[in-house]
């Protein structure tokens, strides 16, 4: 049996030799299709379905509170609320609270890093112990206790070279020493990737007072048995006692610490996933239509066969035994291209995608891969498999060559596979068009500022140690602005607190001088802090009144400049100039800001997301009244020249003022505003490149259809002409043939558009679902594209010479 096999093997091997052009041609279709799904299936495993690096991370739960009135539904808990959950709920094993904080670690550089401070219980609750030395004991999680730190494995090797001496020593961070007590293993960051430092949370019960200073996230361990749903309940239940004993009570909710990572990542990627499935659908008609071709070549062959007595099973074997090599080979080119795509997808930036790192091809994705194949060899295989198998030899010695006539079941059978083909690429085109349109609506939304030739930097909170006074503050980023304006090549120079489109702006409560508010009603705003040319550099409008001065200092009085959205919203009846307002989160709040400007809105969220109301600051002033904002920055330089020259002036001149502070982030304005839009971009041209794929396959459908067809009707081409028809009449009755089958798979594209688009509908921005244009504009594509493609065999059948035709069946 293994030798028959063996011998059955190299036929094949030697058939698909004799047909190159088929072997080629097919290998590449299905490459092409298993290549895209290899590497769209390595980011979805990559990112969905792999576990997460946690003991038993099904039974993470994220923690947050809630305040629906302002629109944040993912809102850190407070240090009393957090001791009161963990005592009071008894669903969890373990609960930890964590909180993220910046620090500066000194050097020949000062470097900013990424800290998480975390009670000590954070490391059982996520079931992870340190792949050198060890994590926090209880007695370091109390105030006064020796400073400790735990090291990203990252950071261990890029800043002390994989030193596995490393455990007790020391380091220096914001100019105090911690001592190193463990390092985690490679891959490890939590909450998320780019943090590198962990240190305890020494949260103290007995001097925790108040429930307004929300900033501890939270994470636990359900206890076994115990569900999200569960949790939930527990927590209305507790949340409405609270109600009762506190004034300060709100709702809370609670989700998997799956869902929290992937947030709305799902989506997108399984569209792609969806979409490239659908190529691999096509792609494998193909290949069905082509066996099918390849089989009606072979109808002779296959009845002589059977007549010197090789049965229905060897003739089967056989024949699925060459597709199984098609298939193992084209397997093989779409590893390879997969690599290739692969590459390209991470390439184009898919934005804040997480869990990247996670992204490469493995054993799942190749067992996925030759799934692929096996079932392209089932289901696209064994019925021209089957059916040639059944030859008719007084049939095919009377037809010659020829094989089956035009009309018969194997051409319905293929011209309904084309169909299925046309009808798949409209679907995919139309909504390729829908997200192409949509990501060029959400580009070419202004943002409220010009980005062109602005260049951004960070730099830390000035530490209080060094900048105690208010003045000291206002001082260096006065005379900082002032140096960077001086630099050459720079037009202008600013600051303020937090870019938009990059950091999340702080939001403050406020009441308007001389209305009345009911407790917990009153409304809310974005607060960003800024200098007097942040405007001016940004290339904000203003509307009314005037910007901000030099005068605006800490001995004057208090004024705020809104933008048009909180205007129209909080004043609709008339202009808020002169009007007062109160800042909640300022001191003393009692004393009001007057309103002398209203400026263009910006938007500091998304593109996609209508500005919200904000209100400006002046540093001078922020300093003394809102000093925890103002004592950071993001620095703000428009040249007339590259602004990525400008990037180690600015960092020099930053230095040249304190040596100590790390500057970071230095990129320009236009970068941050095209990685706001990066997944939408990302998902428009996936699908647009896949939706290419899949109609060129389709278009290639048609035209081996067509070709096949005029190819088996020369005999009928050269009676028609020797009975008087013409060239256009040749070319007409041809293209009419592929004209039904093109309507029929539009008609069958536009049904399944109509229906797939609401799939979609989450990801569009600016445009509708059903949208006239897209789904007008694919049906001309496609029409246009197909008749292309049969009226170049068209072509062909009506230059047949009548004699030769006739002569030559």
């Amino acid at each position: 049996m293994m030798s028959n096999l063996l011998l059955e093997l190299r036929q094949a091997a030697r058939t698909l030799a004799k047909a190159p052009g088929f072997t080629l041609i097919s290998a590449l279709i299905l490459a092409l299709g298993i290549g895209a799904n290899s590497a769209v299936f390595s980011i979805v495993e990559g990112v969905l379905l792999k576990p997460l690096p946690y003991r038993d991370s099904g039974r993470l739960v994220q923690l947050w509170t809630q305040f629906p009135e302002d629109g944040l539904l993912q809102n850190p808990f407070s240090p009393a609320e957090f001791l009161d959950y963990r005592k009071e709920s008894k669903l969890f094993e373990s609960m930890s609270a964590y909180l993220a904080d910046a620090v500066v670690a000194t050097g020949p550089q000062p470097e900013r890093l990424q800290m998480v401070l975390a009670s000590a219980e954070l490391w059982p609750t996520l079931g992870v112990n340190a792949a050198l030395g060890r994590t926090f004991l209880p007695d370091e999680d109390r105030p006064g206790y020796q400073a400790v730190v735990v090291l990203s494995h990252g950071f261990w090797q890029r800043r002390f070279g994989s030193d596995a001496g490393i455990v007790g020593r020391k380091i220096v961070l914001d100019g105090s020493p911690y001592t190193i007590i463990g390092v985690m293993p490679a891959g490890f960051g939590f909450p998320e990737p780019k943090v590198e430092l962990w240190a305890p949370l020494a949260l103290d019960p007995a001097t925790v007072e108040g429930r307004t200073r929300h900033m501890l996230s939270v994470v636990g361990r359900l206890r076994p048995g115990a569900t999200v749903d569960q949790v939930r309940a527990d927590m209305k239940v507790i949340a409405d006692r609270w109600a009762q004993e506190y004034e300060h009570a709100h709702p809370m909710t609670a989700l998997t610490l799956r869902e929290q990572i992937l947030g709305d990542v799902s989506r997108p990627l399984l569209v792609l996933l969806g979409t490239v499935l659908l190529v691999l659908l096509i792609a494998c008609a193909n290949i069905a239509g082509l066996l099918l071709a390849q089989s009606q070549r072979r109808w002779r062959e296959m009845a002589l066969r059977s007549a010197l007595g090789a049965s229905r099973g060897r003739l089967v074997r056989q024949l699925l035994l060459e597709n199984a090599l098609l298939a193992l080979l084209g397997a093989t080119l779409g590893l390879l291209l997969s690599s290739f795509a692969l590459k390209l997808l991470v390439a184009l930036d898919p934005g804040d995608l997480p869990r990247l790192d996670q992204v490469y091809i493995n054993l799942r994705v190749l067992g996925f891969t030759l799934g692929l194949s096996l079932l392209t060899i089932l289901a696209f295989g064994l019925i021209p498999a089957l059916r040639a198998s059944r030859p008719d030899l007084n049939a095919a010695l009377k037809e010659g060559a020829g094989g089956p006539a035009p009309g018969s079941v194997r051409h319905k059978l293929r011209g309904g596979l084309v169909v299925v083909e046309i009808a798949v690429a409209t679907m995919l085109v139309i909504g390729a068009f829908l997200l192409l349109r949509s990501f060029w609506n959400l580009q070419s939304t202004p943002p409220g500022f010009r980005s062109d030739h602005l260049l951004t930097a960070r730099i830390s909170s000035l530490p209080s140690a060094r900048y105690p006074e208010p003045y000291q503050l206002e001082n260096f980023f006065a005379e900082l602005n002032r140096r960077l304006a001086a630099l050459p090549g720079v037009r202008s120079a600013s600051q303020v607190d937090r870019l938009p489109l990059w950091q999340d702006l702080v939001v403050e409560r406020f009441e308007i001088v001389g209305q009345s508010y009911a407790p917990g009603e009153t409304p809310s705003t974005r607060i960003q802090v800024i200098d007097p040319h942040f405007f001016s550099t940004m290339g904000v409008p203003l509307l009314e009144g005037r910007g901000f001065s030099d005068t605006d200092g800490q001995t004057s009085p208090r004024v705020v400049i809104v933008n048009q959205t909180l205007a129209r919203t909080f004043f609709p009846d008339g202009s808020p100039l002169d009007k007062e307002v109160r800042i909640l989160a300022s001191r003393p709040r009692e004393v009001p800001f007057r309103i002398v400007g209203v400026v263009g809105d910006i938007r500091d969220e998304s593109l996609s997301a209508p500005a919200q109301p904000t209100m400006y600051i002046p540093h001078r002033q922020a300093v003394s009244y809102l000093q925890g904002i103002a004592s950071a920055a993001t620095l703000l330089v428009r040249s007339s020249v590259s602004p990525e020259s400008l990037a180690g002036s600015l960092r020099e001149t930053v230095w040249s003022m304190d040596r100590e502070l790390p500057v970071y982030d230095v990129q320009t304005l236009d970068s941050v505003l095209a990685r706001s839009v990066a997944r939408p971009r990302f998902t428009a041209v996936m699908l647009g490149l896949f939706s290419s794929i899949a109609l060129i396959l389709a278009i290639v459908g048609v035209y081996g259809l067509i070709a096949q067809l005029v190819s088996q009707r020369v005999r009928e081409f050269g009676i028609r002409f020797a009975l008087g028809a013409t060239e256009r009449g040749i070319v007409r009755l041809v293209v009419s043939r592929a004209l039904l089958l093109i309507m029929a798979g539009l008609a069958a594209g536009l049904v399944l558009a109509l229906w797939s688009s609401r799939v979609l509908a989450n990801l569009l921005f600016g445009i509708g679902p059903i949208d006239p244009m897209s789904f007008f504009g694919t049906a001309l594509l496609l029409t246009a594209a197909a008749l292309l493609a049969s009226y170049l065999p068209a072509r062909r059948a009506a230059k047949t010479n009548p004699t030769v035709a006739l002569r030559t069946q």
